[in-house]
């Protein structure tokens, strides 16, 4: 416990409060050209500028304003210039003379001109660039390009002058004037230049918004950017994320994402800091994240670096902008089959604050469209016996139904001085849902009521003491709030209430986190810091039958956590490197330590293929408990808990991952192969409960591999995803000591297209996998109870041994962009979406479960659990 004192006493005595992405420019120059100038900005502060070396030529600057943000040190050294200056994504920044881009200069008229016009296209992903800069070399004379990448200008000397093309971050292109006489507004397309952007491996990875970065140890997904995908309208986060390869949800759902092996709560979720327990809505149907108010998200599929704690899988790590990241205020709405939202980014003019927030509602108490129908038919289908249609429903059932949910996001930041900065972040999620199901035949009735909040809070203070030194400070609050209560009453029999029971669930998380980050002359980077974790979780199980209580299960348990976590990355621009972390943490209820070292290697071995390996130590201290059903159908949500000396283990997982990735003519290869070990599963998370003598801890091993082709030409790309994938349990306590994990499919394989011209784009996909294990129950027995009530056991043929049919659909979407977001203020899509175009029928899981018969007695009863049919949607959203 000492320990414990210890650290916080270093921690409050630390003199760091804070750390800043807004980088502070301390340069001693005088009398220096611009030009220098600028190159020092690029060098030691990592920014990028695209600018016509004309206008920075003979220009000198006498004094230069540091330290300070770089806002005020442009304003300050271009304030006598003449010169412009526009900051996009935060550190690339443009540089224009203000007398040469002012208005639209195709109105001004010459008798002996000539008339310029184009389009300025990424010659890799065939898509327009915004904003990019076409001048002529000698009469400085130009315009810039539109949201389309088109261009339009009066040229007023001879045609032996040159175009010069150019964006930030690409080779600038040089063409002549006469090229473009009587051509009709030909295509410039751009390469890349040789810069180390967010040192990515692979731009374009599946499509546009989506890119390997960080040496190919993370994904980074920028929803905005994102254009059409199979089977979406418009973006949804967690489903967008399940085109990643090595991410499937067996269950058709968002978020129970299972990553290379691991079980859907070994993912460590975050926004803003803020770790996420319930993520959807709808029964994990749907994303809780509006996808317009996220600006990145970051998605490790593998081993993940030393900050990271408390899960043993992947890590989603999603951000949204602040005033770095802001060029103007900007507002949006939108609708569509299943929720309304509106959205708005503000920042202030000297954009040193800025406001970000979103509100999202389901539609379904205005209208049930097809989507909702058909989302609460396969949400149905755990409460009421045998599949059904709801246009069809057997007769004599009735079935009423209420449902809602909400949520909100809101993210404000400020920056207090040059080096400091505070942030905010605020979401609240909720689900409500009130279920009466009558049958007359059974002349029996059940009521179902749930009642599901969440909600986190995050604050940090960020410091930069010199560009190459920041430190933070992060304070967390997140709560997870389930309630559900069933009542089925036997219409005939007197008492009314023949069955009934409840199931809660909260947990609440405290944390406080102190990091920092250190950047050496040559481009190393060192990272350390100290996390304390608070938690505390409540539970409760109970099952009563004509007052005779069946099962009563309960916990109330609290538990602390200290960490600290050192990492070192060699620099990323070398072609061999690595990164090396090691995480200590001390579980105080548990008086236990535990360290995870973590390594990650990667060689550059051309200019178009690399090598990347880690490997690495996990350890995990809540997890989620699934309850076997037993006797009766019900909503079916897993509970979490915190790890004890008694039924629920730590988590502690080993990694091994190895792969390459080659990257030439817009070709795209990717294999990577891994091997997962996971010790101290709970009997429980099986959906098995072994009883009070088998309640020793198992395990699990994975093993797979993750194959991705994709090819693009101009506007057109394809690509194909196979994932091979084995997931064992073992128990050496239980009947059948070695099965297959529940979440087990073997093979799947991700065909799809994706084509866009001009304002439409069209994708079409295809899917097929192998069904999940089930287990077969070939009898039960009957067991003394409480007040001499007689309990149900199952009895097993195997566990999960027998597989379901193999499942597969085809979907598709279109969007129609309309407006152009620079020239006109209104702007926004339209789209819609199919999914599973024709109506197969796929099963993702198979219940056995003990029901009555007509005349009360019990038998084994099984059901079909159906993932969705044929399934439309649209959407209408508009921005200013």
């Amino acid at each position: 416990m000492r320990l414990k004192y210890f650290l916080k006493i270093l921690f409050f005595a630390a003199p760091y409060l804070a750390f800043s992405q807004q980088k502070i420019i301390d340069l001693k120059t005088k009398n220096a050209p611009l030009s220098s100038i600028l190159a020092q900005l690029e060098n030691q502060y990592g920014y990028l500028f695209s600018y016509k070396e004309s206008d920075v030529k003979n220009i000198t600057i006498t004094d230069v304003a540091s330290p300070a943000n770089i806002d005020a040190f442009l304003k300050s050294i271009l304030q006598d210039t003449g010169l412009e200056y526009e900051i996009i994504n935060g550190n690339y920044i443009i540089l224009k003379k203000g007398d040469v881009y002012k208005g639209d200069l195709t109105s001004k008229q010459e008798n002996n001109g000539f008339q310029i016009c184009g389009y300025v296209f990424d010659s890799l992903t065939q898509k327009p660039l915004p904003y990019a800069s076409v001048y002529l070399k000698k009469s400085q004379q130009g315009d810039y390009a539109g949201d389309d990448g088109r261009f339009n200008f009066k040229s007023d000397l001879s045609e032996k002058d040159t175009v010069v093309a150019s964006y930030v971050g690409y080779a600038e292109k040089y063409i002549p004037v006469s090229f473009f006489i009587g051509n009709s507004c030909p295509k410039i397309k751009l390469n890349y230049a040789n810069y180390e952007i967010d040192y990515i491996v692979v731009t374009d990875y599946l499509t546009d918004g989506i890119d390997l970065a960080d040496n190919g140890a993370a994904t980074v997904l920028r929803p905005e950017r994102i254009g059409a995908l199979p089977g979406q309208a418009e973006p949804d986060v967690f489903t967008t994320i399940q085109f990643l390869p090595g991410i499937n949800a067996p269950n058709g759902g968002a978020s129970d994402l299972y990553v290379r092996g691991g079980a859907a709560d070994q993912n460590l979720i975050l926004w803003e800091g803020i770790p996420i327990y319930h993520a959807s809505h709808y029964f994990g149907m749907i994303s809780a994240f509006n996808p317009y108010i996220i600006d990145k998200i970051k998605v490790y599929r593998g081993g993940f670096g030393a900050e990271y704690g408390g899960r043993a899988s992947s890590v989603i790590d999603m951000q949204s902008a602040d005033y770095n990241d802001l060029n103007k205020s900007e507002f949006g709405a939108g609708i569509n089959f299943i929720n309304a939202y509106t959205h708005g980014k503000l920042t202030t003019q000297k954009k040193n604050a800025s406001l970000v927030y979103s509100l999202r509602r389901s539609v379904s108490e205005l209208w049930r469209s097809p989507t909702f129908e058909n989302i609460t038919q396969r949400n149905q289908q755990s409460i009421i016996e045998g599949n059904f249609d709801f246009s069809n429903l057997p007769q004599g059932v009735r079935i009423a139904d209420d449902f809602y949910f909400l949520d909100s996001h809101v993210k404000a930041a400020a920056r207090l001085s040059p080096k400091d900065k505070l942030s905010a972040a605020f979401f609240y999620g909720k689900n409500d849902f009130d279920n009466d199901i009558t049958d007359l035949q059974k002349k029996e009735k059940q009521i179902d009521i749930l009642d599901l909040k969440s909600n986190g809070l995050s604050a940090a203070y960020e410091r930069e003491w010199s560009p190459r030194f920041s430190s933070k400070l992060l304070a967390v609050h997140t709560l997870y709030d389930y309630g559900y209560q069933y009542e089925i009453d036997q219409l005939d029999i007197p008492p009314p209430v023949n069955r009934f029971g409840n199931k809660n669930n909260r947990l609440q998380e405290r944390q406080l986190h102190f990091s920092n980050h250190y950047t050496t002359s040559n481009k190393q980077q060192i990272k350390f810091g100290y996390q304390h974790t608070s938690t505390a979780v409540k539970y409760q199980i109970k099952h009563e039958s004509n007052s005779a209580l069946l099962a009563n299960e309960f916990a109330d348990v609290s538990a602390k956590i200290e960490a600290l976590y050192v990492e070192y990355e060699s620099p990323q621009s070398k072609n061999i490197g690595f990164d090396a972390g090691l995480r200590y943490s001390y579980f105080g209820e548990l008086n236990r330590h535990y360290l995870a070292p973590r390594l990650r290697l990667w060689y550059n071995m051309t200019g178009h293929i690399s090598w990347q390996g880690n490997l690495g130590r996990y350890y995990q201290y809540t997890s989620q408990l699934v309850q076997f059903r037993g006797d009766f159908l019900g909503i079916d949500t897993p509970i979490w808990v915190l790890s004890d000396d008694m039924g629920v283990p730590v988590i502690d997982a080993t990694q091994y991952q190895l792969g390459v990735i080659f990257n030439k003519n817009a070709w795209v290869i990717d294999v990577q192969a891994y091997i997962k070990k996971i010790d101290g599963l709970s009997s429980l998370a099986t959906a098995f409960n072994a009883g009070p003598t088998q309640i020793k801890p198992g395990s699990s091993s994975s093993r797979g591999i993750d194959i991705l082709v994709k090819k693009r030409w101009n506007n057109f790309r394809a690509w194909a995803s196979y994932s091979f994938s084995k997931a064992t349990y073992q128990f050496p306590t239980f009947i059948y000591p070695e099965f297959s994990a529940p979440f087990d499919q073997r093979h799947g394989l991700d065909l799809a297209t994706q084509w866009s011209a001009g304002h439409f784009e069209l994708a079409l996909g295809f899917n097929i996998c192998s069904g999940t294990p089930y287990s077969i129950m070939s009898d039960f027995e009957y067991v003394p109870g409480n007040m001499g009530h007689l309990l149900t056991v199952p009895i097993y043929e195997s566990y999960y041994e027998n597989h379901l049919q193999i499942q597969h659909h085809l979907d598709a979407s279109a969007l129609y962009k309309f407006g152009e977001k620079r020239h006109k203020k209104l702007h926004g899509v339209i789209g819609i979406s199919i999914f599973n175009i024709y109506n197969q029928k796929n099963i993702y899981s198979r219940e056995y479960f003990i029901g009555k018969t007509p005349d009360g007695t019990d038998e084994i009863k099984v059901n079909d659990y159906e993932g969705l049919g044929f399934t439309p949607n649209a959407v209408i959203r508009v921005e200013w």
